[in-house]
C-alpha cells in the first residue's frame, strides 16, 4: 500500500510538470506561430493515465505467461480504482484473464479451476456493481464496455458446459450493452471484441434454431461481420487487442492464402511481443503441422524452434504443459533431442494426453509423403495412418477438454491426418499436401 502511494505521488508530480511544460508551449505558440490543434483524449471516459499504464503492465505479464504477477498487479489497480472512484477496468481484465484460462482448459486441477472461477465471479460481480453506482454515470461508455465485456466472458465460459441456446439470452444482454456503448462513443474500440465473438460463434457453432431466432429478432449474424469486428479490436483496441488476435487465430480458416498470411503475421507479432509465452510457441507449431506442414519442416526450423523453446519461461501448469507440447513438436525435427529440448514424458498433459500419439501419427504422415507414391509399403502405411487417425479422434472425444476445445482439436487432427491428402500425390510432389482438397472444408458445427 505504501509503495502504491509513493508511485501515485511521483506520477502526480510528473503530471504537474507535464502540465506546466504544456502551458508554457501554449503561451509560446500564442505569442508566435499558430497553436497546434488540441489532440483528442487517448483514454476512455474516466480512465486516467496511471490506471491505463498499470492495466497494460498487467496484460503484458499475463500474455507472457505470468498469471500470478498479473493478478497481483490487478489487485493493486483495484485498490487505486476504489480510492479514486475510477471505472473498474481491473475487474474487467480479471474476468477476461481468468475466462481465457478456463476456456483453454489451462487449470492444472479441478481445485484450481474452481479457484479461478471463484475469482472470476468475484471480480465480475464487483465490476457490475460498481458500474451500476451513480458515481459512474459520467463514464457510461466505459462502463458499458466493462459491463458488456464481463457479461460476454461469462456467457462464453458457460458454453463449456451448456448449449448455445441456453446461453443466448446472456449473450444478447452483453451485445446490447456493447452496442449502446459504441453508440455513445465510437472510439471505444474494445467493444468490438465482444461483438466479434458473438457474430463468429453464432455464425459458425450455433444450432440452426439459434440462428433462426436471431434472424427473427432482427439480429442476423455472419462470420464476415465477426471477423470485421475482431480486426477492429485486434488492431485498434487498447485493452483487448491480444485477446482479439487469439480469437482471430481461432476463426480465420487456414485454406485461404490471404487469411493464412494474416494468421502468420499475428503469430509473428505475438511471438516477438511476448517471447516468454510457451502458449504462442505451441499454437503456431500446431497450426502449421495441421494445415501447412511444409512451413514447419523448413531447413531453418530446427534451430529456430530450439532457440524459442530455450527462451520461454513457464510459470505455472499451463506454461509447463504448452512447453512440453512444443517439445513434442520439436521431436519431428530432431528425433533424438538433448535433455533441455526433450519432452518430459512423465508430465501429466491432462486433456492433451492424446498429443504424443498425434505426433507419432504426424511422423508417419511425413514418412509416407517423403517416400512418394511408388513406395512398396505405401498401402500398408496408409492403412496404419487411417487407424491412428480413428483412434485419436475417439481419444479426443473422451478427454476432459471442454466441448468447444474438443470440437477444435477433432477438426484440426482430423484434417491433418485425412486420407484424401495423398490421393493427388505424384512422384513430382512427394512432400506436398494437396491444397485443392481442402478449400471448401470448414470446422464442424460444435
Amino acid at each position: 500500500m505504501q509503495f502504491y502511494h509513493l508511485v501515485k505521488l511521483a506520477f502526480s508530480a510528473a503530471q504537474s510538470l507535464t502540465l506546466g511544460l504544456t502551458l508554457g508551449m501554449t503561451v509560446g505558440s500564442a505569442n508566435g506561430a499558430p497553436a497546434a490543434p488540441v489532440a483528442a483524449s487517448k483514454f476512455y471516459h474516466g480512465i486516467v493515465e496511471l490506471q491505463s499504464m498499470r492495466a497494460h503492465d498487467a496484460l503484458k505479464a499475463f500474455y507472457n505467461g505470468n498469471l500470478p504477477k498479473a493478478q497481483r498487479m490487478l489487485r493493486e489497480l483495484d485498490t487505486m480504482e476504489d480510492e479514486d472512484t475510477l471505472p473498474p477496468l481491473s475487474r474487467l481484465l480479471v474476468t477476461a484473464m481468468h475466462g481465457l484460462y478456463l476456456q483453454r482448459d489451462d487449470a492444472g486441477s479441478p481445485e484450481e479451476a474452481n479457484r479461478l472461477r471463484a475469482a472470476l465471479d468475484s471480480a465480475a460481480d464487483k465490476g457490475l456493481h460498481k458500474c451500476a453506482d451513480a458515481s459512474m454515470r459520467a463514464y457510461a461508455p466505459t462502463c458499458m464496455l466493462i459491463g458488456g465485456g464481463i457479461r460476454g466472458f461469462r456467457a462464453i465460459l458457460k458454453l463449456n458446459t451448456q448449449s448455445p441456446a441456453a446461453v443466448l439470452h446472456e449473450g444478447l444482454e452483453a451485445v446490447d450493452l456493447l452496442e449502446k456503448g459504441l453508440t455513445l462513443d465510437s472510439t471505444v474500440r474494445d467493444v468490438h471484441l465482444g461483438l466479434g465473438i458473438f457474430n463468429a460463434m453464432a455464425a459458425s457453432s450455433s444450432p440452426r434454431v439459434v440462428r433462426a431466432v436471431l434472424r427473427a429478432a432482427g439480429r442476423g449474424v455472419s462470420m464476415d461481420a465477426g471477423l470485421a469486428h475482431l480486426r477492429r479490436s485486434g488492431y485498434e483496441g487498447q485493452y483487448t487487442s491480444v485477446a482479439s488476435q487469439y480469437y482471430l487465430i481461432r476463426f480465420l480458416l487456414p485454406y485461404d492464402d490471404e487469411l493464412r498470411r494474416e494468421k502468420m503475421e499475428i503469430f509473428r507479432s505475438l511471438r516477438e511481443t511476448y517471447p516468454l509465452s510457451s502458449l504462442n510457441l505451441f499454437l503456431q507449431g500446431h497450426e502449421m503441422l495441421a494445415f501447412y506442414p511444409d512451413s514447419f519442416y523448413r531447413a531453418r526450423s530446427r534451430a529456430s524452434l530450439a532457440r524459442r523453446i530455450r527462451g520461454v519461461e513457464p510459470r505455472d501448469y499451463a506454461g509447463q504443459r504448452y512447453l512440453n507440447l512444443a517439445k513434442y513438436q520439436y521431436t519431428l525435427l530432431d528425433p533424438d533431442p538433448p535433455g533441455t529440448l526433450a519432452p518430459d514424458t512423465s508430465f501429466d498433459l491432462g486433456g492433451y494426453a492424446f498429443y504424443p500419439a498425434y505426433i507419432a501419427a504426424l511422423r508417419l504422415r511425413r514418412t509416407i509423403q517423403e517416400a512418394g507414391p511408388d513406395a512398396p509399403d505405401r498401402a500398408e502405411q496408409l492403412k496404419q495412418l487411417q487407424a491412428m487417425r480413428k483412434k485419436l479422434l475417439t481419444r479426443i472425444r473422451k478427454t476432459d477438454l471442454s466441448t468447444p476445445n474438443q470440437g477444435l482439436y477433432l477438426w484440426q487432427v482430423g484434417e491433418a491426418l485425412r486420407p484424401e491428402q495423398f490421393s493427388n500425390q505424384s512422384a513430382d510432389t512427394a512432400v506436398t499436401i494437396s491444397k485443392d482438397a481442402g478449400k471448401s472444408r470448414k470446422p464442424p458445427d460444435k
